[in-house]
């Protein structure tokens, strides 16, 4: 069976009773219907009045703009069977919009005959060309119900012979309206594309356009090439009740659906769908619930499952195919999983771009890519350069090329198109007969036999030689946080090379702040763009497909025509050239403001704390300086410029501290050290001042309590307006209030509230709506490994989010939502910090510093019963006291010299003032909280980082300074059960390791029960291992200056130990204490974790890599 039409008639032979298509309304009610008997008949008929159509000869090109329903499929095939050729379109709105212009080019492209629709469209039509002036190119053809009634069997003789090599349709891409492509789809195209993606007989149910490939071929083709069913509705509907997508599922037992990402998203918006809607509903019928059409988000795809496998959804459903009309529709399909990767962006003529996968060092800058799976029978997909046209190896990006018996003849009436996606000479029929390899445009990588999709090579940016995708800085921007429309960013370079990235807000009356939008880019993607504005709404153009237009959106921003709301712009001046007698004296110069230009820094009055730089960046303008300084002579200046002054300086500040070196060798540089001294000096003293007036600040005054808290439900008082932070009826001051729930810590404070007691939880997160709090919330749990049926269960009773933030006044609330919040909290369990051991006191104050002064202000305003600080060991900075009690507070400010350490003990302070004052304070102070007893860890947590190293690099640390790793669930319990004995500790608590135990005695440990073996140096000698070998690809790379800073004072505790007794006793005393982890099986979560996420090699791998050489 060489055409569709046969495969009609054989179905309709074995199952003329069976369901072909049906299609519902927005209330899901049938509003038409075929069997296979019926609609191979209406299809015989609707061919047989074609052909009775004067002005339609043997194939001619019919332009078919149906409403969505059955009408438009029936109508295609009737043009292919009467021996014309059928043009898919969408129906237009409006004489002036998008549709119309794309009509009018589609039918000039094709050469257009007629336009073929109902009578009501028909009209309609006519009266959009009017409006416009115009009269319709073509005539509108409207076929009565007439043609319906005829029996198969009075027209078919005087049909043309099936030719199964004839064209079946032209299928229009979704690119630029001005010139649009019409591929040539043939019946042996569809065939092979359905029996290679189909391994069932499909029961299909789709809302999707019906004029667009994947709806139009996925859901009404290959139903009929593989005797299946499909039932459909309106896109429209599906927006307005995206539910009945779900349930019509369950009703007819769908095998399949897809939708572009957009749809799942769409779903999964706060009050789209209901769990009410959904009662009753099994999604356990889907074997495949496909996510394609645009690029799929990975996180989108976790979410949506997460959200619905209560209803039987299952995760294996939950695929990512990758396909274009070129080919047919679908290219690989049966995607599930992700991959994260860092880019070694450097490209020549080629665009090739070298992945690495993730690692820890990644941080931010890792990138997710969701698997688009494997490539379906008989097609082969190749990953090829550019220009050359050569394969590339495994995680090397390049073109995506595909060959295969789907791969179509080309573009109608465009041979130069057709040449350049084919490769070959157009025959006579205006394809190509050899069509290997088909050139996607697109760009990818394969990593396993999966195909990742990247983007678009035409709209690659270049920077510098080194490429990024568009993609990836849009995702940036709606992954921030911020009030954007997902789908309404477009990021694009100008002729200029400037990168220009446009966002459209949410809403008209809250911008998001441009400048906050770039730096999130940078933090994700290494690159700053030049300009970013936030856009008025509409003002991304849209392909028909729903995809981002971005030639046509940057068409529009250059041609003046995109409003801007408001803007942000890298106005980085440019760099002075020097002239050949430029003076050695003076090139250092240009070198510094190189540096600093590099990681696209524009202003040069604004210390690069307050830039928002991260760690990273810091580190790779440090070490740039340190080659700078040493260069002109000075390695004493390159060592006195730590990354601690270094983010504390602007560049003007800076340059004006190295001035003397303008004056040469001589002198120069000993005057440079002397100003850089003097410096810092300053700085730390007003460090220290400001850390001291921090400390000494009382809270706010009292509010006015002269009179009770009003109940939220008087619907008269401003709290009304604030209905979330409103507590439940009956539990007015009853809620325990936690923050820092998404951190690394917060899942395991929150797993134990809700096991060990049953009150009410307000959780502070920070997040665009409550919704988004809930989705982060439960994210964090997941990540923890937490989140049961049970607690998810719990979380869902029990628990609500308020959107809010530390580093704010107020943490963001305004005066009635603060009362309001102030109304339900009757306990604070204040975890939210910022954890960072290279950031200033400064960047670090408002969160941890002001948050905590906020925490102690609300259990004030509240009346609390008690507030738990999470604080830390780190109070004592690098104290050397022999042994450091509980009841220590390092009232004296000693040994503090970085800003993690400083934020913390301003923070403790203020809270032992509120204790002092009376209020119920008790403070737990950790050591370094890490991977839990089920292996649920943090990337950036400092020890993991540097065990990652020194197992890669086969070097360790012989000394006996105590470290104390504590397991997360452990501690958690811990601290949540002594929390709930009404008897307070005397002290805070030092919740540190039950056992003394140095890094050297757990690399041990890892020797025996791993077999890595290492070769130990002293802490000086173990420094210069560390700067000898540590790269960017190594975890510990950002906290390189931290290390090097601080050897000398780590040196300096060796005999420092940590007295926890007060934290033993209490922790004895409980029922259920969960005692401190053996050594033993600390370094096997450690290492097992490490393990599991590609931090280090096993075993076997990293004796290759390594060679043995640290082993001898």
């Amino acid at each position: 069976m060489d055409s569709i039409f046969d495969l009609l008639e054989h179905w309709t032979g074995l199952q003329p009773d069976k369901v072909l298509f049906e299609f519902r309304d927005r209330l899901g009610q049938t509003s038409a219907r075929h069997t296979y008997r019926s609609f191979h008949a209406h299809t015989l008929a609707l061919a047989a009045r074609l052909m009775a159509t004067p002005s339609l000869a043997p194939g001619a090109r019919v332009l078919l703009a149906y409403p969505a329903g059955l009408e438009g499929v029936a109508a295609l095939l009737a043009c292919a069977r009467a021996g014309m050729i059928g043009v898919p379109v969408a129906l237009p709105r409006t004489a002036g919009d998008t549709a119309m212009r794309r009509l009018h080019a589609i039918g000039e492209n094709c050469g257009a005959a007629a336009l073929l629709t109902d009578d009501l469209h028909a009209a309609r039509l006519a009266q959009l060309f009017a409006a416009a002036g115009t009269t319709p190119p073509w005539p509108l053809l409207a076929l009565d119900d007439g043609a319906a009634s005829q029996d198969a069997g009075q027209v078919v003789g005087s049909l043309p012979p099936r030719r199964h090599e004839r064209l079946l349709f032209l299928q229009y891409t979704s690119g630029s309206t001005g010139l649009p492509r019409g591929v040539m789809v043939s019946h042996e195209n569809v065939i092979a594309n359905a029996r290679a993606t189909l391994d069932h007989v499909p029961t299909g149910v789709s809302w999707l356009p019906q004029h667009h490939d994947m709806g139009l071929i996925g859901y009404y083709l290959f139903p009929i090439i593989s005797g299946g069913s499909n039932y459909g509705f309106a896109p429209v509907d599906f927006l307005r009740r995206p539910s009945l997508w779900l349930r019509m599922i369950a009703e007819v037992g769908a095998t399949y659906s897809s939708s572009p990402n957009f749809g799942f998203e769409y779903c999964l918006r706060e009050g789209k769908v209901s769990d009410a809607e959904l009662d009753g509903v099994d999604l356990s019928c889907l074997r495949v619930l496909m996510n394609a059409g645009e690029p799929a988000r990975p996180d989108t795809i976790r979410r949506f499952h997460r959200r619905f496998a209560r209803f039987g959804l299952a995760r294996t459903a939950c695929t990512v195919a990758y396909g274009l009309a070129e080919n047919t529709l679908n290219v690989t399909h049966g995607g599930c999983g992700s991959v994260a990767v860092v880019r070694d962006a450097r490209a020549g003529a080629d665009i090739a771009t070298t992945l690495a996968l993730a690692d820890a060092a990644a941080g931010g800058r890792a990138v997710e890519y969701a698997s688009c799976g494997t490539p379906v029978a008989g097609v082969e997909v190749r990953i090829c350069a550019a220009e050359s046209g050569r394969a590339v190896a495994e995680l090397e990006v390049g073109e995506i090329r595909v060959g295969g018996p789907c791969v179509t003849a080309g573009y109608w009436n465009n041979a130069a198109a057709t040449r350049a996606l084919l490769g070959g000479p157009v025959d006579e029929g205006g394809g190509i007969e050899d069509r290997w390899p088909l050139r996607t445009g697109d760009l990818g990588f394969l990593h396993q036999g999966q195909l990742y999709v990247c983007g678009r090579s035409k709209d690659m940016l270049i920077i510098g030689g080194a490429n990024f995708f568009p993609d990836d800085l849009e995702q940036a921007v709606a992954a921030s946080g911020a009030a954007v429309r997902p789908r309404g960013i477009c990021a694009f370079q100008c002729d200029d090379g400037s990168v220009t990235v446009l966002a459209e807000p949410l809403r008209a009356d809250t911008l998001p702040d441009p400048a906050m939008l770039a730096l999130a880019i940078r933090a994700t993607c290494g690159l700053l763009p030049d300009q970013l504005h936030v856009v008025a709404p509409g003002t991304v153009a849209m392909t028909t497909s729903g995809k981002i237009a971005r030639a046509e959106t940057r068409a529009l921003f250059e041609a003046g025509k995109a409003e801007a709301l408001a803007s942000w712009r890298n106005d980085a001046p440019e760099l002075p050239q020097e002239s050949d007698q430029a003076s050695e004296q003076t090139s250092w110069r240009s070198a510094v403001q190189r540096a600093f230009a590099r990681q696209g820094i524009a202003s040069d009055s604004v210390a690069l704390a307050d830039l928002g730089i991260d760690s990273l960046a810091l580190t790779e303008i440090q070490l740039e300086l340190e080659d700078v300084l040493r260069g002109f002579g000075s390695g004493a200046l390159a060592e006195a410029l730590d990354a601690q002054l270094l983010q504390r300086l602007s560049q003007r500040s800076l340059l004006s501290a190295l001035a003397p070196l303008d004056h040469g060798q001589d002198g120069g540089a000993d005057a440079a050290m002397a100003a850089l001294a003097q410096l810092r000096a300053a700085l730390d003293d007003a460090i220290a001042v400001r850390m001291l007036e921090d400390r000494d600040r009382p809270l706010p005054a009292t509010e006015d309590r002269s009179h009770p808290l009003p109940a939220a439900e008087d619907r008269g008082h401003p709290l009304a307006a604030v209905d979330s932070l409103a507590p439940p009826a009956g539990r007015a001051g009853r809620a325990i209030l936690l923050t820092g729930v998404t951190g690394f810590f917060g899942p395991f404070l929150l797993d134990e509230l809700l096991r060990q007691g049953d009150d009410e939880l307000v959780l502070l997160v920070r997040a665009s709506d409550p919704a988004v709090a809930m989705a982060r919330v439960e994210a964090a749990l997941r990540h923890a490994r937490l989140l049961t049926p049970a607690l998810h269960a719990q979380l869902r009773a029990r628990a609500r989010a308020v959107c809010g933030d530390l580093a704010l006044p107020s943490w963001g609330l305004d005066p009635a939502q603060w009362l309001a919040l102030a109304h339900s909290v009757g306990e604070v369990f204040h975890n939210g910090a910022c954890v960072n051991y290279v950031m200033t006191y400064e960047a670090m104050r408002a969160t941890n510093v002001e948050g905590t002064r906020t925490a102690l202000r609300l259990a004030r305003d509240s009346g609390a019963r008690c507030l738990h600080l999470v604080s830390s060991t780190f109070i004592f900075g690098w104290s050397a006291k022999g042994v450091l009690l509980e009841s220590d507070c390092n009232a004296g400010m000693e040994a503090l010299d970085f800003g993690y350490a400083q934020s913390k003990w301003v923070a403790e302070q203020q809270a032992l003032a509120a204790r002092a004052a009376g209020m119920d304070v008790r403070i737990y102070r950790p050591s370094l909280i890490s991977v839990s007893t089920q292996g649920a860890g943090d990337d950036n947590d400092v020890a993991l980082r540097m065990l990652a190293f020194m197992i890669r690099h086969g070097i360790a640390v012989d000394t006996p300074n105590q470290l104390s790793i504590v397991a997360a669930d452990v501690i958690a319990h811990n601290i949540v059960a002594i929390a709930r004995q009404p008897q307070a500790p005397v002290t805070p608590l030092h919740v540190t390791a039950d056992h003394y135990y140095s890094m050297t005695a757990l690399t041990r440990v890892i020797e025996r029960d791993f077999g890595y073996q290492f070769r130990y140096y002293d802490i000086p000698h173990f420094i210069d291992q560390l700067n000898l070998r540590c790269s960017a690809s190594d975890p510990v790379y950002p906290l390189l200056d931290f290390f090097n800073r601080s050897a000398d004072k780590i040196a300096a505790m060796q005999l420092k130990r940590y007295s926890s007794n007060a934290y033993r006793q209490a922790r004895d005393a409980l029922e259920d204490g969960r005692a401190d982890p053996s050594l033993e099986l600390t370094a096997s979560y450690l290492v097992r974790y490490l393990l599991e996420q590609g931090m280090i090699a096993p075993l076997t791998v990293a004796a290759e890599v390594d060679g043995g050489a640290a082993r001898d």
